[in-house]
């Protein structure tokens, strides 16, 4: 086993793609980290040191996702507005 730090904004699902190459080892993260984690959407914190395993699922996707930013999320109260956006908004949903 091995330790990992959480970066700003990555969810469990970021982490279980990003180390292990496939969004079923969510259930992984969770059950080696019971005592820091509860649910799937618990809130994870820079810094926090999650444990890891040692072997991948899906090699391939690992290494390819491995040095990829986390997705960024906008709270409820921090959207923007303006027509930007919601050109943007339009075109995300679909």
């Amino acid at each position: 086993m091995k330790t990992y730090s959480v970066r700003d904004g990555q969810s469990l699902w970021d982490i279980a793609v990003e180390v292990y190459g496939d969004v079923e080892a969510v259930y992984w993260l969770l059950d080696d980290n019971r005592s820091q984690i509860q649910g799937i959407t618990d809130r994870l914190y820079p810094g926090m040191l999650l444990t890891i395993r040692d072997v991948p699922k899906n090699t391939r996707v690992a290494t390819y996702l491995k040095d990829f930013a986390p997705f960024q999320t906008i709270d409820e109260g921090d959207r923007p507005e303006g027509v930007g956006y919601w050109y943007l908004s339009e075109y995300v949903v679909q």
